[in-house]
């Protein structure tokens, strides 16, 4: 879709100072100049914005609460809720779908892992309900809880 918009404005200027130069020289230098001059407002706006600038954040300062599993065809899918206790804005997240098997005075014992990148705007203090769909083993038998572990952690930098 991006690069159907990016055809359409291009045959546009191309339409614009195709006119310009019918209507005589000096006009088409006019929207020349101009086309210039947004070409490089919008060339420096991509290159130095302050959104585009993501630095490694804490594992630590983001937190994620399972609040649902359910079985569907493709798979296992956890919702929860992720929560920014850090000082940036989170931009994306790798989580550890992890499958526990729990029983009663052992240990857990971990029956399927696996890790999926969530591209996520969580702002700095703010909270946000999550769901990944993880690909559950056929022979694995059934667990007793899900977990969403943090990985790393993307924020937008300063």
């Amino acid at each position: 879709m991006r690069y159907l918009l990016v055809l359409a404005v291009v045959t546009a200027v191309v339409v614009l100072l195709w006119g310009s130069w019918q209507a005589g020289r000096r006009p088409f230098y006019l929207v020349l100049a101009g086309v210039g001059v947004a070409s490089a407002v919008m060339l420096m706006s991509f290159l130095f914005t302050d959104q585009e600038r993501l630095v490694p954040g804490d594992p630590a300062s983001v937190t994620v609460t399972v609040t649902g599993v359910s079985q569907m065809e493709t798979g296992v899918r956890v919702s929860g809720e992720i929560s920014n206790r850090g000082e940036h804005a989170i931009a994306h997240v790798l989580l550890d779908t992890v499958a526990l098997s729990c029983p009663p005075a052992k240990a857990c014992e971990t029956l399927h892992e696996e890790r999926i990148p969530v591209s996520i705007h969580v702002p700095a203090g703010g909270r946000y309900p999550v769901a990944v769909v993880t690909d559950r083993d056929r022979g694995m038998r059934t667990p007793d809880r899900w977990e969403l572990r943090v990985r790393e952690v993307q924020v937008y930098g300063e």
